[in-house]
């Protein structure tokens, strides 16, 4: 691993926080590096991850050698450093017998996805068919894929030199690389199910699939086994989560349109007009039609250059709208969307198309940013030049603000974590030098900012009761980390351990787990502390450190990427 285990603490507000709004692709958020202790292995490559239920793994963490003391360190220049993982009861020691993958050079994520296509996340390992499911990186280019127990030889899923992102799904793991996508329903049955680029249908029927530099069509019935194929030059595709539509973006000399296919023939049912550029946005569960954004050659000269187009299954178009940049963050038989104006700040607005009337509504205007964390459930931000103000979604439909940060919040905030565990969304949001923790209410009034005006931050995750896991440093002056929780019922932080620097930290049915290090020639240690009582910790492990864990990594609550100006600003700066 490269260095030791690397964590990210809120520093500034210039960070990247978006994640690809392809939600199959997974989470790409990326985080400043944490203060030391570091591994890859909290950097990972970026996909998004996951827990799934299963018997006979229940309570392991994932351990990782202390990659910090190599040889190679100093060398000059990041180096690859790889270590093996031990899936361990806390307390048993790392041995052949518990050792679940060698020469890991950093971890991947795995998506859960769940039917209401909410998407949980776990690092490395989770549960699956009584089994550990794991997502890895060797020799720092090579993902893989694989299933089996700890201490017995791994079968592997998958295998690949560039992408590599396991979902857990109804049918079983649905693995999908640069080369194509593959199915296992068992260890013992295993499917090639595309080749190229896929995309599963949200109803896990229908498999499309294309090569990546464009080309023929193959539309997959993981029923019945049946594979129809499209003539054309495919770059994209999409399925919709119910009934037989497919629309397929094909271009030619001429230019690039929408080709609605009925998947269980492959028949060409309409096609849209004709586009310089056009490309397919992902759908939801209960999506009724498509969503493409397109522009053409005539309109590069107006500020408005862009169209957000609503494609019935019959192709027929409509124009949802038209701006600098319209992203959608939701889309059922309505189209919630961001849409960004003119290169002005606060010209930005959150707007709703209603795809039976054609009637469209401005939720709310300014600085804006918003993130779905549900089915109709949406958090959104707006900034100002006293405060960043937090709504939340109605039953009505509406955005109504519940809580608000203080300060001037003129050049921008941004949100790195956004975590939701049934009735509540919680948010680590950074204005100007200092970032705060927000609890959103969904349902009720008990929305507020527990944690205010740290000088770093980092929202670490959340026990299934609720309480929140939080690290960092109070000011700038703070000479140690404080690790602490806010309580479900509780209206601050409480402190719970503290150290010169941490690694990745764990919460779990009462439990904090700790990577910690004291002094830059402290031993990397794992250590427990309750997260309420005493605060007499015990000390796990010596010249290791938390790699994750086989439980879900965030106990059950999923995770959202709040999309605003600012944030698409920080992620091109990053790439």
């Amino acid at each position: 691993m490269s260095a030791p285990l690397r964590r990210s603490i809120r520093r500034s507000p210039h960070r990247p926080t978006g994640r690809s709004p392809h939600r199959p692709t997974g989470c790409t958020s990326r985080r400043p590096a944490r203060v030391v202790v570091g591994l890859a292995l909290a950097l990972g490559l970026g996909l998004a991850a996951s827990a799934c239920s299963g018997s006979g793994h229940g309570g392991e963490l994932l351990l990782a050698r202390d990659t910090s003391t190599s040889e190679s360190a100093g060398s000059g220049g990041p180096q690859t450093v790889a270590t093996d993982i031990w899936a361990v009861t806390p307390g048993e020691q790392p041995s052949r017998s518990n050792r679940l993958a060698e020469s890991v050079s950093s971890p991947l994520y795995i998506n859960s996805v769940a039917d209401d296509g909410t998407v949980a996340r776990d690092l490395l390992g989770t549960q699956w068919g009584g089994q550990v499911l794991s997502a890895f990186v060797t020799g720092g280019t090579t993902g893989h894929a694989t299933v089996g127990d700890p201490g017995a030889d791994p079968t592997t899923i998958a295998s690949a030199e560039r992408q590599v992102q396991a979902s857990v799904v109804r049918r079983g793991v649905y693995v999908a690389t640069a080369d194509g996508c593959r199915l296992a329903r068992s260890a013992d049955d295993i499917t090639d199910v595309g080749s190229g680029l896929c995309q599963m249908s949200e109803n896990e029927r229908w498999v499309v699939s294309w090569p990546a530099e464009g080309g023929e069509l193959t539309i997959r019935d993981l029923r019945s086994g049946d594979v129809q194929r499209v003539e054309g030059t495919t770059t994209g595709a999409v399925v919709l989560g119910h009934g037989t539509s497919v629309l397929a973006v094909q271009t030619d000399g001429d230019g690039s349109r929408g080709v609605v296919i009925d998947a269980t023939t492959g028949k060409v049912t309409g096609r849209t007009d004709r586009y310089d550029d056009l490309q397919v946005m992902p759908v939801e569960p209960d999506s009724t039609g498509f969503v493409a954004l397109a522009s053409s050659g005539e309109q590069a000269a107006v500020v408005a250059d862009r169209q957000l187009l609503w494609v019935g299954t019959d192709a027929r178009t409509q124009v949802i709208d038209r701006g600098l940049l319209v992203l959608p963050v939701q889309s059922t038989s309505t189209v919630t969307y961001l849409r960004f104006g003119t290169q002005e700040a606060g010209s930005d607005s959150i707007r709703r198309w209603d795809s039976g009337t054609g009637a469209r509504t401005t939720l709310l205007s300014g600085a804006v940013g918003l993130a779905a964390v549900g089915p109709d459930e949406l958090i959104a931000t707006r900034d100002t030049d006293t405060a960043v103000e937090v709504f939340r979604s109605n039953s009505l439909g509406e955005l109504e603000q519940v809580a608000e940060v203080p300060g001037s919040a003129t050049g921008g905030s941004s949100v790195g974590r956004v975590l939701t565990l049934g009735s509540t969304s919680y948010l680590d949001l950074s204005v100007g030098a200092e970032t705060s923790l927000v609890r959103v209410d969904l349902h009720g009034d008990h929305s507020d900012v527990p944690v205010q005006g740290w000088a770093q931050l980092l929202l670490e995750g959340v026990d299934g009761d609720g309480t929140v896991l939080v690290s960092g440093r109070r000011t700038v002056e703070s000479t140690s980390e404080s690790i602490g929780v806010v309580a479900p019922n509780g209206d601050g932080f409480e402190e719970r351990a503290t150290a010169g620097a941490t690694g990745l930290n764990l919460i779990h049915e009462g439990t904090i787990y700790l990577t910690t290090r004291d002094g830059e020639d402290g031993d990397l240690t794992v250590r427990t502390v309750r997260s309420s009582g005493e605060t007499d910790g015990e000390t796990l492990y010596t010249g290791y450190q938390l790699a994750g864990a086989t439980w879900p990594t965030d106990n059950g609550a999923t995770q959202s990427t709040l999309r605003s100006r600012a944030a698409l600003i920080a992620q091109q700066q990053s790439q």
